[in-house]
């Protein structure tokens, strides 16, 4: 039995229509034979032992030798795409439903009433050939025969059939393969005297059918009506239809002139032959590629182009094949012939994109971890798929004519990202590039395929942005996942000149849309696992003494005395040295000081910078050392700077807005804070706007293989760089209005925590270094503290005990000294943990 939703298939409804249709108990003369059928309905444990495919086939864990197997059932589902799966097993079944056969009418045969039909699978038509033992036999049978029979009704000479006959196909079919249907009468006059004279006369030959299993190439599940032969020729296959039969078989004795007698319907139950004619027209032209390489395009492109009119269902069911052929094809097209690249990359936006809307995004993404495996074909024709597949998204998203392509692969972006993510790292792994230096681990044109890339979809972030909202954000996060793996993958400057390529195509007067996919794309690089080190950039390439001298230094930097020379300002030297924490800063600081940007902007720069602090704090592996977190916050001691820049809007009175407007993933969102800034004491000294100190050059160095950028000062590239970094923070800026008071709690969050973090070494050298107006700025700032959080008493401790050192009184005029511990004074029985500042929670 088969599960199905065919109303023909047999099932308990059918086998009570069959007896209510037997004449009533007083009317028949059968004899009614009393018999019970038990039926039990279990739920399935998903860890059930013992159990067959429905190929018979043991699946682990399966005990040798046990009494009771389970078996599979094959289910015929519905043709939507939504129930249909990849096939990822080998299953080759092939159901025969015979139905009907219509010998009331003949005069061929004088008895022909109580009729059996036999089924056999052959693959020959020749004289003497033998059927194929692979038809499942019955329980109590042997697991294959040769033959099946089908119920026999008495005294009928139209029956209809109510049997299922399951075949196992052979992988390789050809033009031979046909199944031979044989009918005969069955007598029933027996008895036990001349049992032993008529046993062989019990069933009589009436008629063959048959039926080829390929029509043009291909198999089908079709309903079949066949005419009956009174004879079997030798190579009856030539004449499959009457009229072709008295032309060219004219030996062939036809039942009743050839008309369609014997009706039967076959179902295909294959992973591994698509009934798709389609799908099946393009498969078998690329296995003929595969032989003969030299094809022709424009046929293979018309295939292509047909794939589009494939059912979805049918798309899903061979998804894993119909991937990696694209792909193949994709990848074997020669650079003259790009039509090629681009029309299969066309195809596979539009599995992708029905995929999605069906739901069924996880078997894609099941797909590109089980199953993708890229080209690294060495031949000059081919070439790797993470490049190809670079020119071909390219080549589709500066065509204008194809729209709709065009916003699909923007909206499914990610699919093609990771295909390439993928393909990169199997490249580095299987040829063993993974050792080799990060500049020579992929070609020139790799680099320049990703260039033309990034700078084919920033129009489509930054214009198309109010066009296609949704799929400009899609792009926008794909990118920078991508980007963020290019990290792990390639020349770490090259990736840097990728994101610097990225923020050069944003202004000052960009939309609140295009402010928040920046710092989205800001904060996905920098949920890197190796954020840190690559801001604390260390030299290789260098002599075996050098090294152990820079390891030294940098343990020292890391984990004992603090050098004096801090860089606590956005100067170059800082942004050339740790990159990405210096473009983030930047880019906050442009966003509070740019007086057109709302409120919504603000709150999305400082919760990226606090998000990114909290990710700092809750890593495990910078907490093993005393001062691994102290060393982390010194990347962030420009951030201080910043704030003095803004001390006037801090000390503002805030206006109330709502912390959740334009945010995302930040705990803050959800905690409404109770007062306001206390701004009961402003310093003098503080009463001009400030703006940006320094502009973001962005030289580098080629000897750094883990710094910010390691490229020759001198380079055009390097010139190129440092021009498009100052066009970003160079121009003038306007101080801000009123900052919010979520806006607040953040950036004094962010500040108690360095405050807390930093150690009393480098709290003191800051203090020798800034002038003693940041002095007075920075106990201005803690003056300020976001209520209603507090610092506990241990930290208050600290604080009066590092701030009343000698170095603080000589920068502090004697008019101006503060009593610290009156600035956050502590209510008793009010300790804070470490997370309790960074979270803001009371």
């Amino acid at each position: 039995m088969v599960g199905g939703d065919d109303e023909r298939r047999p099932c308990e409804l059918d086998g009570r229509v069959v007896m209510t249709r037997d004449d009533p108990p007083e009317k028949s003369k059968l004899q009614v034979i009393p018999g019970q059928l038990n039926v039990t309905i279990e739920c399935v444990p998903p860890d059930l032992s013992n159990t067959v495919t429905s190929s018979y086939i043991p699946v682990k864990p399966y005990e040798e030798g046990c009494e009771r197997v389970s078996l599979e059932m094959d289910e015929f589902l519905p043709e939507e795409a939504r129930y249909n799966y990849p096939f990822s097993t080998y299953k080759n079944h092939l159901y025969v439903y015979p139905l009907t056969l219509k010998y009331d009418n003949q005069k061929t045969f004088a008895k022909a009433r109580n009729l059996a039909v036999c089924v056999q699978f052959r693959d020959s038509d020749e004289e003497g050939a033998s059927p194929l033992k692979c038809i499942y036999g019955k329980p109590g049978e042997t697991l294959f025969t040769g033959s099946a029979y089908a119920a026999v009704l008495h005294h009928n000479q139209s029956p209809e059939f109510y049997d299922e006959i399951k075949i196992e196909l052979p992988v390789h079919v050809h033009e031979k393969h046909h199944l031979l249907f044989t009918f005969y009468h069955v007598s029933c006059e027996f008895s036990s005297k001349t049992a032993t004279k008529r046993r062989e006369g019990v069933e009589t030959l009436v008629g063959y059918s048959w039926s080829p299993l390929l029509k043009d190439g291909r198999m089908q599940s079709v309903e079949l009506q066949l005419p009956a032969s009174a004879t079997l020729q030798p190579g009856y296959l030539g004449a499959d239809r009457a009229q072709d039969a008295k032309k060219s078989q004219p030996d062939i004795k036809w039942v009743e002139n050839a008309k369609p007698l014997f009706k039967v319907r076959t179902r295909l139950a294959s992973t591994i032959y698509t009934q798709d004619l389609h799908l099946h027209k393009f498969f078998t032209h690329c296995q003929l590629m595969r032989s003969s390489p030299e094809g022709n395009p424009a046929e293979l492109i018309k295939y292509l182009k047909c794939l589009h009119a494939v059912e979805t269902q049918v798309m899903v069911n061979f998804l894993p094949v119909i991937l990696m052929q694209l792909f193949e094809v994709l990848t074997t097209a020669t650079k003259e012939a790009l039509d090629v690249a681009v029309n299969s990359l066309r195809v596979i936006i539009h599995i992708v994109s029905r995929c999605q809307e069906e739901g069924l995004e996880h078997y894609l993404r099941s797909f590109l971890k089980y199953v993708f495996v890229t080209n690294c074909s060495t031949t000059v024709s081919s070439a790797t798929t993470h490049e190809v597949l670079a020119t071909a998204v390219t080549a589709i998203l500066r065509q204008t004519a194809d729209v709709n392509t065009s916003n699909k692969l923007l909206k499914y972006s990610w699919f093609f990202f990771e295909t390439m993510a993928k393909s990169m790292a199997q490249f580095l792994h299987q040829g063993s590039r993974i050792k080799m230096p990060r500049s020579q681990r992929f070609p020139d044109s790799f680099n320049q395929a990703l260039q033309s890339l990034l700078l084919s979809i920033m129009p489509h972030i930054t214009i198309r942005h109010v066009e296609v909202p949704e799929e400009s954000r899609c792009i926008n996060l794909s990118l920078a996942v991508f980007i963020k793996r290019c990290l792990s993958f390639m020349n770490r400057g090259f990736a840097f000149s990728l994101i610097n390529d990225y923020m050069c195509g944003f202004t000052l007067h960009d939309p609140r849309v295009l402010t928040e996919m920046k710092f989205d794309f800001l904060m996905t690089v920098g949920n890197h696992e190796h954020f840190i080190p690559l801001n604390l950039p260390m030299a290789f390439g260098r002599t075996k003494l050098q090294r152990v001298q820079d390891l030294i230094s940098y343990a020292s930097e890391m984990f004992g005395t603090v050098d004096q020379n801090l860089e606590c300002s956005l100067t170059e030297d800082y942004c050339r040295n740790h990159f990405l924490v210096g473009l983030l800063l930047r880019e906050v600081a442009s966003a509070l000081q740019q007086q057109q940007r709302s409120a919504e902007v603000r709150q999305v720069a400082v919760a990226t910078l606090k998000n990114l602090l909290v990710k700092h704090a809750a890593d495990d592996r910078y907490t093993i050392y005393k001062n691994q977190q102290a060393r982390i916050c010194l990347l962030y001691l420009p951030l201080v700077e910043l704030l003095y820049q803004n001390l006037k809007q801090l000390s503002a009175p805030t206006f109330t807005a709502s912390p959740g407007t334009g945010l995302n993933g930040s705990r803050d969102d959800l905690i409404s804070s109770s007062g306001s800034v206390d701004s009961r004491r402003i310093s003098t000294a503080i009463d001009r706007d400030h703006g940006l100190l320094a502009q973001n050059g962005l030289l580098v160095r080629r000897e750094d293989s883990r710094g910010s950028l390691f490229m020759d000062p001198g380079t055009p590239d390097s010139t190129e760089l440092q021009r498009r970094g100052s066009a970003i923070t160079g121009s003038p800026l306007v101080a801000a209005g009123r900052l919010g008071q979520y806006e607040v709690k953040g950036l004094l969050l962010c500040f108690l925590h360095i405050l807390r973090t930093l150690s009393e070494d480098t709290l003191l050298a800051y203090w020798n270094k800034v002038n003693p107006q940041d002095v007075m700025n920075f106990l201005s700032l803690l003056e300020r503290k976001p209520q209603p959080v507090w610092c506990d008493s241990a930290e208050s401790d600290r604080v009066q005990h590092v701030c009343g050192k000698g170095p603080l009184q000589l920068f502090v005029p004697e008019r101006e000294k503060v009593d610290v511990c009156s600035v956050s004074p502590v209510p008793p029985a009010a300790p804070l943990e470490h997370h309790t500042l960074i979270w803001g929670v009371p």
